[in-house]
This record gives C-alpha cells, sequence and structure tokens, in this order.
C-alpha cells in the first residue's frame, strides 16, 4: 500500500529549494557556480528571450531582478560573474548589485563597476567580485546604463571563490583580515530625505543617488526614508508624524554620519533639526532646497513661519553643510536655495548655471565637489580630523575660546561632554593674551558624570581657561 506524504507550504518550499540548488549550483573542487536568471523586470524594462532593454520610458530606478534560486549567497573571499554578450547596435553599458535583501531592507549592498558590452560578435566577459567579507547577500540584479539599444546577454554564471586562510601582512593581515574574518571600518550611514510627491525606492534607483552611492563606494550606506501619502509630502497632516518618524530612524538605524535632502526634503531635514536636539550629522548635503517658511507657498503658514522664526534663533547651527543651488531652477529660486547657507556654522555651496531643479549626476558640474565634501577627512581643514575633532565645524574653536565656569572658593568645574571632547585637552593662562599656555593634567581632575572638577592653586580671577585639540 502506498503511503501518502502531505506537505504544508513550508516543507514544499523547502524541497523545491533543495532541488534547485542542485540544478542551479555546482560544486566543484576549487570554487562554487550558481546560475542567475536575470528575467525579473521592474519600472519598465524590457527582455525577449536574451534581449534586453532599457527603455527611455522607463524609470530611473528600472532593470532586472534574478528569478532563479541561488540565495543565499557570499563573498568571503570573492569571486566573479561571467556571461556571454553582444550589442550589435551599439555599445551598451551594464552592472551588477547584490543586496542583502529585496527592498526595502537591502543593505549591506555591493555594485559592480560598469562594464561595456560592445560588437555584433558574442564575446565572454568577466567581473571580478572582490571579498564582501560576511555579507550575504539574498537580491541579485542587473542594470541597463544605456537607453533603446539592445544588448544580448546570457550565460550568466556567478562563481564563488574558496574560502582559505588569509595570508597575514602585519596585525590582522591584509586591511584587518584574521583568517577568513573580515575586519573592517563601520560604513558612514547618511541617511536621505526625498522631495515632495516622490518616494523612497525612486529616489534610490535615480541617476543622481545612483552615481552618488556608486562614487562614495562601499564605505558608505544609504538609508532612505518616506514620507505618508498617495502623494507624499513631509508636511500638512502628517508634519508630527514624519517629525517623530525620522526621530526614531535616527536613533534606531543610527548613528548617520550625514544626511541628504533634495527639494521638500531639505526643509524636512531642517524642521528635524529644530525639533530634534543636537543631531549629529558630520556633513549636511541639500540639493535644490528651502528652509521651512522661506519658499513662496509657505510664507503664508504661520506653522512654517514659526519654525523658521525658532531656527533663526538657533543658527548658526554646528554642522557643515553642501548647498547645490540650479540657476535654472523653475520650482526654488536660487535665491531662497543660498539663505540655506545662512543657518550653519561651516557652509560651502555651487551652482551650477545650466541646471534646474535635480541633483547633479556624475558627469555635471557639481558632482565631484559634493564627492568630495562628504569624503573629507578635514572640512574645516585645520589640521584636524574631523574624526577626533570635537568641533569639526568650527574653527574658531581651534583658537583660545572661552569655557562656561561654575566656581566656588575651593575648586572650577567645567561643563564637559566626555566623548564629544575625548581629543581635547584643557589648557589655562593667566592672562588672556599671554604666550604661555599651561595645561592641566588630567590627574589632577576628578570626573563626575559630564563634569571635571579641579582644585587651582593660581587666582581663579585672574585665570583664563581653554581648550585645544590634540
Amino acid at each position: 500500500m502506498m503511503k501518502h506524504i502531505k506537505l504544508n507550504h513550508s516543507s514544499l518550499v523547502v524541497i523545491l529549494s533543495i532541488i534547485s540548488l542542485f540544478q542551479n549550483v555546482t560544486l566543484l573542487a576549487d570554487n562554487v557556480e550558481y546560475t542567475p536568471v536575470f528575467t525579473g523586470v521592474f519600472g519598465g524594462t524590457e527582455v525577449n528571450s536574451s534581449i534586453y532593454n532599457y527603455p527611455s520610458s522607463a524609470q530611473d530606478w528600472a532593470g532586472f531582478a534574478n528569478i532563479g534560486y541561488i540565495y543565499p549567497i557570499s563573498f568571503l573571499s570573492g569571486g566573479n560573474i561571467t556571461f556571454i554578450g553582444s550589442a550589435p547596435n551599439g555599445d551598451v553599458d551594464i552592472q551588477f548589485r547584490f543586496e542583502a535583501n529585496p527592498w526595502p531592507k537591502i543593505y549591506p549592498t555591493y555594485e559592480t563597476l560598469p562594464i561595456t558590452i560592445s560588437g555584433a560578435s558574442p564575446k565572454e566577459y568577466s567581473i571580478t567580485i572582490p571579498s564582501q567579507g560576511e555579507n550575504t547577500f539574498n537580491s541579485a540584479l542587473l542594470y541597463l546604463n544605456t537607453n533603446n539599444t539592445d544588448v544580448t546577454l546570457s550565460d550568466f554564471t556567478i562563481s564563488i571563490n574558496p574560502s582559505g586562510p588569509t595570508e597575514p601582512s602585519g596585525p590582522g593581515g591584509p586591511g584587518g583580515s584574521i583568517g577568513n574574518i573580515i575586519v573592517s571600518d563601520p560604513k558612514k550611514k547618511m541617511l536621505v530625505l526625498h522631495g515632495h510627491n516622490s518616494y523612497a525606492t525612486g529616489t534610490r534607483y535615480w541617476q543622481p543617488f545612483r552615481d552618488l552611492e556608486n562614487a562614495l563606494g562601499n564605505d558608505y550606506e544609504f538609508y532612505y526614508a518616506q514620507a505618508l501619502g498617495s502623494t507624499p509630502s513631509w508636511y500638512g497632516p502628517n508634519m508630527d508624524y514624519h517629525i517623530s518618524y525620522l526621530s526614531r530612524v535616527i536613533d534606531s538605524e543610527g548613528p548617520f554620519y550625514g544626511v541628504i535632502g533634495y527639494s521638500q526634503g531639505c526643509s524636512m531635514i531642517m524642521t528635524l533639526m529644530n525639533y530634534k536636539k543636537d543631531l549629529p550629522f558630520e556633513r549636511v548635503v541639500l540639493f535644490n532646497g528651502f528652509a521651512p517658511g522661506q519658499i513662496y507657498w509657505d510664507q503664508g503658514s504661520s506653522t512654517m513661519q514659526g519654525i523658521l522664526s525658532e531656527l533663526n534663533a538657533k543658527k548658526p547651527l554646528n554642522n557643515s553643510v553642501f548647498v547645490y543651488v540650479g540657476n535654472l531652477d523653475p520650482t526654488v529660486p536660487p535665491a531662497t536655495s543660498y539663505q540655506l547657507r545662512e543657518f550653519f556654522i561651516n557652509s560651502t555651496s555651487y551652482t551650477n548655471y545650466s541646471a534646474g531643479h535635480e541633483p547633479p549626476n556624475k558627469y555635471q558640474g557639481g558632482f565631484d565637489e559634493i564627492v568630495s565634501f562628504i569624503t573629507s577627512e578635514d572640512i574645516d581643514e585645520d589640521g584636524v580630523p574631523d574624526s577626533l575633532d570635537a568641533y569639526p565645524h568650527n574653527p574658531k574653536q581651534h583658537t583660545i575660546g572661552p569655557l562656561s565656569l561654575n566656581k566656588d572658593s575651593t575648586s572650577i568645574q567645567i561643563n564637559w561632554d566626555a566623548e564629544m571632547n575625548k581629543n581635547f585637552r584643557i589648557y589655562k593662562k593667566s592672562q588672556l593674551f599671554s604666550d604661555i599656555d599651561t595645561e592641566i593634567e588630567l590627574k589632577e581632575c576628578t570626573v563626575f558624570e559630564d563634569r571635571f572638577t579641579y582644585s587651582d592653586a593660581l587666582d581663579q580671577d585672574s585665570a583664563f581657561y581653554f581648550l585645544k585639540s590634540e
């Protein structure tokens, strides 16, 4: 008598996955090979058999997703992608992207450099993938960077290099590797706020942001926040919710090294800075933006005018900002965008005289300047890397700066953020313009919560105390 086995959905998925694994993965002595199937079109792309096309009518973020059972996939020791390609109607640039999961839980990600498919005769192409450490990917995507030109692609193979001990080279081996464990610096996170009537997904795949992510490389990780509504807006009845939502994002997904806003997203960044205390953004990038209450459609709003008044009372904000202006912007007047610089203690701006209401892509003026601004180790050029700098956006803090002191007859107390000021030392002068600086040794200090307390034999009324960075 034949025995029937009843399978639930989960069991069936497991069995199908095992079958697919043996169908799609070849186990070799030296490596592991996967066969991806890039026929999952999205955003308006087209594929017919092995002929791929990226119409100009498609979305900026359009591409092709793998639908083969190849996951999870990792590149602990690196690997490569090989395929056969031909482009009889003209050159076509393509590239691949690996994500931790399908949108929106995509991080960490890795995107290959573009490769050009050229000529009518089929040729084999190969792209090397460097080690991605212990990152695991469950989404593989193919993108065409050339519109309206057919390209024939077939025989995709993803090869994984065998894992083995890493050859030592100094402490921890090359790149901080110890055996098969990759030790790397944490990625710098960038928070992105889209414009009015836009979406996080569309912004992420918009060419200017794809180019920016590619230019910054694997050291940076982008988080695209999403406003509510069928016509998404950061303001209106959902403003309070969005301030709370973005605060939760910063607290739960951060810390964020920088924040990037486009159009209305710039205004929400300013609003968030008004309501959430001491946002530690090292870099603020504002594309085609405006402050709340300054744009013509905000000028009749008492709410926006109230936020503007509070921001004016708080400036300058201790952040570094890059303001990008499109001189032909029909939506936000350039003069309005320029005013954003006034709110920050350290500002840089770039005017693209041929651009309108859009951020620059990698071929346009201002793009390289933005990349340099984000990646600079010393934005105020005082010689102290920002990562070691308690006041990276205020050059004046690197000269003598008065401290707020509370004193009694026996001691002086200094308000002190131990984390922010960990690379600073306390000095004193008997006269403000004296050339003699006397360092106060830490062993003479008592640390209590956020204060240093110490006794000083010098007449307190004639001593001036200040901080100096190392």
